[in-house]
Parts: C-alpha cells; structure tokens; sequence
C-alpha cells in the first residue's frame, strides 16, 4: 500500500474500524453489567429529559451521555433483561431491560469517529500522513481504550474524546472563519456535558494558540485572538463547579492526607501511565497506588529522574522539525490528565480511563521523538513505515488479548486482584465475587456443590485478610464491615469461635443505618463522611446473626448452669432479632430466631415452668412455618419442625 492512500477518507474509516474491532472482538454481545453500567442507562432510560439536567448528588453530571443512550433504545430497542453480575447480589433478580451489545458497538463508533477527527487533527497541525496515521492508529486500537469502549457507562468518556477533539480542530481552523468561536465553544460544551473531566482540553488549547497559532494571514500572530480562550474557559468553569457539585460525596481525603502529598504521589502514577502507554502488557481494571508522603522517599526520585528524561527526551528526540507537536503532546498528555489528577481525588486514585484522551498527547509526542531521531539518521529512515508496522500490529493483539476480559464484570474482577494485590479495591470486588460463588454453590440450587463452596469461602476470606496492607483500604471499606466480612466467611467454614473473636464488639442495637446503595434507579456512593454515621443494613444483620449463633451454641455446653443456658438462649433471641430488625432479606435470621426459642422452651421445660416453655415453643414453630417454599431457608426450617411436634395451646389462666 502507498502512503499516499493514507490521505483518502475511506481508507482511513477502514484501517480505524480494524483497530477498533479488535477492542470490541470478544466483548461486544456482553450484557450490561450490573456493575455501574445498569445505573446509568437506567437514568437515562428511566427518567425524562429534565432530568438528566438536573443537578443530582452522586452521580455524575453527563446530559450529553445519557441522551446517546437514550438515542440507542429508540433507534435499537431495549434488548432483553439484563444479566445479574456475579458478586452483586441482589434480593430479587434484575428486571431492567438494556440492550447492551447495540451501546457498545455505538461506544465504537463513536470512538472510531474519535480516532478519524484526531487523524484530521494531525494532519492539519502539520503532521506527516505517516505520522498522524500511526498516532490514530494506535490510540484507536490502544489496550487501554478497551475501559472506556467496551464498558457501557464509561460512554460518557467516549464522548468527551470525540467532541474535544473536534473543538480542537475547529480552533485550528483559520481565524477570518465567523463559525470558528461558536463551533469551538459548542463542542467544548458537548465535551463537558458528556464527562467534566473534558475540562483537560482547556491546556490542549493554550498549547495549540502557543505553537500551532492559526492566523488569517499567513507569518501573521495577532496576541488579541488569545481573548478568543475567555469563552471557552468561563464555560470550562461553570462545567467544573457543577462537576465537584453533583460529585462532592465522592471526593475523598487525596493520597497521603494532603494537596502536597497529592502532587508527590501523582509523580509515581503518572509515571506508571507513561508505561502502562508506551508497553501495554500489565493492564486492570483497579490500580494499588502507595501514596508518596515525604520528598525524602527514594520513589520520588526515581518517577522525577523518569518523567525528566522521557518528557525531556521526547523533546531533545524530536528535533527542530518536529519539535513543536512533542511539546503539543506533552501539555497535552500532561494537561489531559489534570482533572483526574488527585488533588481533587476520588476514591479511585488511577484508572486507565483517566488516560484515555492523555494517551493520544503521549503517543503524539513519542512518534515525533523516533520521527526526529530517524530524519537524523538515513539508516533508520528507511525502516521506519515497517518498525511502524510491526508496532500497530502488536498493539492490534494486545488489545485483542485485553477484550475478553470485559465480557462481564466478574471476569475483570479477578484478573484484577490477580494483578494488582495492593489495591484494596481489586481485593473488596474479587471477594465479594467469590462470595457470591459460595452461596452459589452452598445453595439448595442445581449449582449445589459442597467442595466448590468451600473453596470459594476459603478463597474470600483469603481476598479480605489480604486486604489490610492496602493503601486505599479506608477508601473503600470501613474497619467494622471487614471484620463483619471475615467473621462471616470463618462461620460458613466452620470457625466460629474464631469468628466471633474477629468480629469483637458489636454496635448497639440502635446503630444508624445507612441507606440503600440504589436510590431511584440511580448508584449512591457513600463516601467515608457518610459511613462513620452508621452502617449498611446487611452488616448488621450478619453481625448480630453471627453473634446469635454463638450465643445459642453456648447454651448447649454442658459445663453452664441453667440459668446461664437460659441467658444465653435469650441472648440468641435478641440477637436474631437485632438482625431482622437491620434487614429482614435474610431468612437464616428467622431460623435462628425460631430455633432459639424452641431451645429456650426446651430449658423452661427442664425447669417445670410449662406456660413459660409452651409459649416460646409455640413462638419458634409459628416463626419457622412461616417460612415459605420460595425462601432459601425453608428446607432448614423444614428440617427443625420435622423432629418437633405441632404447638399447642398454653393452660388457660396461667
């Protein structure tokens, strides 16, 4: 193929969309994932047009987004209902309706359409037809961009590409075109009101007025046309309030503790973008980052010593010819990457989708460093449309190799725990997962499977104990729902002494609870502010469920005297109850309760107090009846009524 084809339309479509399938080849006929994906197309498909620019707390602020969506299920229908994630259980199973394989092939096209504007760029900012070629080329079939396309929620990234990449080619339009402002603040704007985060293209800007001015005359710079910047930056900034508004329950305290720790740490992750660009070969889905607190740590230095040679050496590589796009490409990877930087954090400290529109400034600046070094050398010029080959190609697999594990959400889950064991969120999601396989298969279901049960348990509670060097532990899990977690997992294996000595005090009966994680179709984040006034509901309960257990096997240790069974037995009652009271999803808790009140007429009995023991008996046999054929604790109960004769009646007047 001639280079010269390079400059066609067509050609260009068509090279872009094989880069790009090999992002969506093993992921595009995946279901929406209950994981975050349900939420956001739920809001747009749920909820009128107003409001999807209504300023909502805890979720993001996305019109733009949330309207392609709603453009898919017209133009689509809405498919069938979605597929329960593993690991995100649910009392009910899902009945929301999606069409998950037509929104992620329309990421694609959409991130296609990305990849042939920042071509156009290139070529307009001066960029040979190898150079932008190579550059769009890589950047659409990136491994890295599989976060922001096959995830369906992460559309709102997508689209931020897209229309920030086309105000930047409407600001290189020349200056005597009336529509140049207006278009560039219009699609500035969509770029905003599909992610705030597009707010990075402002410093993409200020580099193009730099070193690409574009002027109506040519040799000609007019400094006033910098007064053209003032529209797009008001704008910029209005976008911005409104995005730490509507997200201020998800801020959380940065890296280290402080603004200077923030900037520290930042050194090492955004070092470790450069590499995750330059060699994609070590990917997930949650990053472990080890926050920088002291200029005195060695790290700091290193990610320094790093960034100045790579950054510096792009530069000093580039040469005079093509010195100017690696400097546009450093502010642009630099720049792009600001508003996801953690001075503001989140509880996610790095993420490939932070570097999506960053990448394309890295990929920009490190051709033209290896295009100024080849023009320098006659040898190496030669080789370089092969070199440039072999690099796309290698990045095509990668890519190819990274999509399957976006084929549901379990499966990104684990491999990432498996690659990153210092992220508490890695650790949090893959237990959380293998939990969900232990009820699976500890279940009365065609999936029960006694020995799989077991190993998932084991396997979970390994995912948790591990889980306490993590840095960003506290970001995540607060200290009584790990210990809750464990004990849980310890009790289902058999340990129960050692899971009530890990689950230690209990809160008061009365402890606030936090609301639901699901609020009117829309994910509610709880932010640590939020979790020190109480806790979820189902902790609870399995806190005091576990505590009941305990209580009740202790009745039965013959060394106790009576009264200390009876109390103990009173104590499994309470405890039970404490636990329907948290959260009545559960029916183990009604077993318990009904099976402690049983054993507490039992000892009323022994003592020749019959009122007493009938009422408590008869309590515990109307409590375990009660348990229908659909509940998963029917056959327990069942079981218990099957060795206990039918209550009766107490004597009258007693």
């Amino acid at each position: 193929m001639r280079m010269t084809l390079l400059d066609r339309a067509g050609v260009r479509v068509t090279l872009l969309a094989i880069m790009a399938a090999g992002i969506l080849l093993s992921c595009w006929n995946a279901p929406i994932y209950r994981f975050d994906d349900e939420p956001h197309v739920r809001l747009a498909l749920d909820h009128s047009a107003a409001d999807w620019f209504r300023l909502q707390i805890d979720t993001t602020y996305m019109p733009v987004t949330l309207f392609s969506f709603w453009i898919d299920a017209s133009v689509f229908g809405r498919g069938s209902a979605s597929v329960p994630t593993p690991g995100q259980t649910a009392p009910e199973p899902s009945t929301f309706n999606g069409n998950g394989p037509a929104m992620r092939l329309m990421s694609g096209v959409y991130h296609l359409m990305a990849g042939f504007v920042l071509w156009q760029l290139l070529r307009r900012l001066g960029a040979s037809t190898g150079l932008a070629a190579f550059v769009a080329l890589v950047w659409c079939g990136h491994p890295m961009a599989c976060e922001s396309v096959c995830w369906i929620s992460e559309r709102k990234n997508v689209l931020s590409a897209l229309f920030g990449f086309s105000a930047l080619l409407a600001w290189t339009m020349p200056r005597r075109n009336l529509w140049r402002i207006p278009l560039l603040c219009l699609l500035f704007l969509m770029a905003l009101l599909s992610k705030p985060t597009a707010l990075g293209f402002l410093p993409i800007l200020v580099g193009l007025e730099i070193i690409f001015p574009p002027s109506s005359e040519p040799g000609r710079r007019n400094w006033g046309h910098w007064f053209s910047l003032v529209a797009p930056a008001l704008i910029g900034m209005g976008i911005l309030f409104i995005g730490v508004h509507t997200s201020k329950q998800e801020i959380v305290t940065p890296p280290g503790g402080s603004t200077w720790t923030a900037l520290l740490t930042d050194t090492d992750i955004f070092s470790r973008y450069i590499r995750n660009i330059l060699l994609p070969v070590n990917l997930s889905f949650f990053y472990g980052v080890d926050p920088i607190t002291s200029v005195l740590d060695l790290r700091l230095w290193l990610n320094v010593f790093f960034l100045a040679s790579v950054l510096g050496g792009t530069i000093w590589a580039a040469g005079r010819e093509y010195r100017g796009l690696a400097i546009l490409g450093i502010i642009w990877f630099l720049g792009a990457l600001g508003p996801t930087s953690n001075i503001v954090a989140l509880a996610h400290w790095m993420q490939d989708r932070y570097a999506y529109v960053a990448s394309a400034g890295l990929l920009l600046a490190s051709a033209a460093a290896v295009m100024g070094l080849a023009r320098r050398s006659n040898n190496l010029a030669g080789y370089l449309p092969h070199a440039a080959s072999i690099c796309v190609l290698l990045i095509a697999l990668c890519a190819c190799v990274r999509s399957p594990l976006f084929i549901d959400s379990e499966t990104l889950i684990v491999d990432a725990a498996q690659r990153e064991p210092s992220s508490a969120m890695a650790r949090i999601s893959a237990a959380q997962v293998l939990r969900a396989r232990y009820i699976r298969h500890a279940g009365i279901g065609p999936e029960h499977d006694p020995e799989l049960a077991t190993l998932f348990a084991q396997s979970a509670l390994a995912q948790y104990e591990g889980i306490e060097s993590c840095a960003d532990l506290a970001l995540n899990l607060d200290s009584f729902t790990l210990k809750v977690r464990k004990a849980e997992l310890m009790w289902s294996l058999g340990r129960l002494d050692e899971a009530v000595k890990t689950l230690g005090p209990l809160p008061p009966p009365n402890m606030v609870m936090l609301p639901p994680a699901i609020r009117n179709g829309v994910q509610v984040q709880h932010n640590m502010r939020v979790r020190t006034t109480g806790y979820e509901p189902e902790i609870l309960a399995v806190a005091w469920l576990i505590s009941g257990e305990a209580a009740l096997q202790k009745s039965v240790l013959p060394n106790l005297q009576p009264e200390e069974r009876i109390r103990a037995s009173e104590l499994a009652i309470s405890a039970a109850q404490s636990s329907i009271k948290a959260s009545s999803l559960d029916d183990s808790a009604f077993v318990l309760q009904g099976r402690a009140l049983i054993h507490t007429g039992d000892l009323y009995a022994a003592k020749r107090e019959m009122a007493d023991a009938l009422k408590l008996y008869n309590e515990g046999v109307t409590v375990l009846a009660a348990l229908g054929k659909s509940s998963p604790a029917y056959n327990a109960a069942q079981r218990i009524l099957a060795n206990v004769p039918p209550p009766v009646e107490p004597p009258k007047g007693k």
